[in-house]
C-alpha cells in the first residue's frame, strides 16, 4: 500500500510539473499586458487630497517653525556662510536640505513601497582666493587639487 501511495504521488508530481512547464510560456506572454493594465488602473485608484498652495509669504514663529511642517508637500533649507583660517585662506560653503512628503502624491498610489518622506541633501565648499571648488567627499584625500574654476 505504501508503494502505491508513493507511486501515486510521483505520478501526480510529474503531471503537475508537466502542466506547469507547458503553461508557463503562455503565462509569461500575458504578464507585460497585465503589468501595464495594473499601472494604468492604479492612476485612477482612490482620491487624494492635495497639499495647500502657498501663494503668500508666511511669517516665521518659533518653535512652530523649527522643523518640517506636516501640511506642506516640499520644504527646503539653505545654509550659506564663510569660513576662514589663521592664514589668508577663505572658504564659502553652501548646504541644502530638502524634504518631500509623498503620502498623498500620485506616486504613493502607484508605488506604495515608497517612504512617506524623502530626504535629499547636497553641499559645496569653495576656496575664495583660488576661485575654485574643492573636490567632492569621495575625493577628500586630494584636497589640494581643484576640480573646476568658478566663473
Amino acid at each position: 500500500m505504501f508503494r502505491a501511495i508513493v507511486a501515486g504521488l510521483a505520478a501526480h508530481t510529474r503531471v503537475a510539473v508537466w502542466q506547469y512547464r507547458t503553461d508557463r510560456p503562455k503565462m509569461l506572454t500575458k504578464l507585460p499586458g497585465l503589468a501595464v493594465f495594473i499601472v494604468l488602473l492604479s492612476g485612477f485608484y482612490g482620491y487624494a487630497e492635495d497639499y495647500p498652495d502657498i501663494n503668500q509669504a508666511r511669517s516665521l514663529a518659533f518653535p512652530r517653525d523649527n522643523f518640517a511642517h506636516s501640511d506642506l508637500g516640499t520644504e527646503w533649507w539653505y545654509f550659506n556662510g564663510f569660513l576662514g583660517d589663521s592664514g589668508v585662506s577663505q572658504y564659502a560653503f553652501h548646504l541644502a536640505f530638502f524634504v518631500r512628503r509623498t503620502e498623498i502624491d500620485f506616486y504613493k498610489q502607484i508605488l506604495p513601497i515608497l517612504s512617506f518622506i524623502v530626504f535629499l541633501a547636497y553641499g559645496l565648499l569653495a576656496r575664495l582666493a583660488n576661485r575654485d571648488s574643492l573636490p567632492t567627499p569621495s575625493e577628500l584625500d586630494i584636497w589640494h587639487a581643484p576640480t573646476k574654476k568658478l566663473s
